[in-house]
């Protein structure tokens, strides 16, 4: 709260140091937060500061900063899955939560062909980036984490009945709006590439890219 304040008194770089400091503090709050219904809850809460870290930087022209809270944030999540199914090997890994990849490191992976193509979605404002071996574009996008949940129902629900005549036309149509939310809008920054990495998030993993 204290972020959202500073940023609208048009203090920006207090604003995002407010929340680095918010995000290390409730991460060393996580580590005691011992039953599963209460660490789920305490995640989603705390994934908030991470969508406005995102949101910060973007509109501070800081895009790459911007990649590497999308990166932490992702961490997290793969930590507290992890935890989710083994709680002994939740500990285990919760000592060591994995360095984020940066931009720059990706690109030196990637070949000249190459793009990825790498969604980040939040309750508010979600956004979709584009690494190129000599480029980097971020856009926001109309399609938030709830949006995904929904979506991802409704097109593997149409999947499910693709031997069935009439769900052929539903199951067209659902995949040009999936298509039309979240390939178009990056679809220029594509030209050239011959294989594409789709690296999604959240629900969106369920989805036949």
């Amino acid at each position: 709260h204290r972020a959202k304040a500073l940023w609208k008194l048009g203090r920006r770089q207090e604003a995002l140091d407010s929340l680095r400091k918010a995000i290390d503090l409730t991460e060393a709050q996580r580590r005691e937060v011992v039953e599963d219904e209460s660490r789920a809850s305490f995640l989603g809460q705390y994934l908030v500061m991470y969508d406005r870290a995102v949101e910060f930087c973007l509109q501070m022209g800081r895009q790459e900063e911007a990649y590497r809270y999308v990166q932490k944030s992702k961490a997290r999540v793969f930590v507290e899955a992890i935890h989710a199914r083994s709680a002994e090997e939740g500990d285990r890994i919760k000592a060591s939560v994995p360095e984020p990849v940066d931009a720059e490191s990706l690109r030196a992976r990637l070949g000249g062909d190459d793009a990825a193509v790498e969604y980040y979605l939040g309750r508010d404002h979600s956004w979709v980036f584009v690494i190129r071996k000599n480029g980097f574009k971020v856009q926001g996008i109309d399609f938030k984490a709830a949006d995904a949940r929904i979506e991802a129902a409704a097109t593997l629900g149409l999947i499910s009945k693709v031997n069935f005549e009439p769900s052929h036309q539903a199951l067209d149509w659902q995949l040009k709006r999936l298509y039309a939310a979240l390939i178009a809008p990056v679809e220029q920054s594509l030209e050239g590439a011959r294989r594409l990495l789709i690296i999604p998030n959240r629900e969106l993993v369920q989805l036949p890219f």
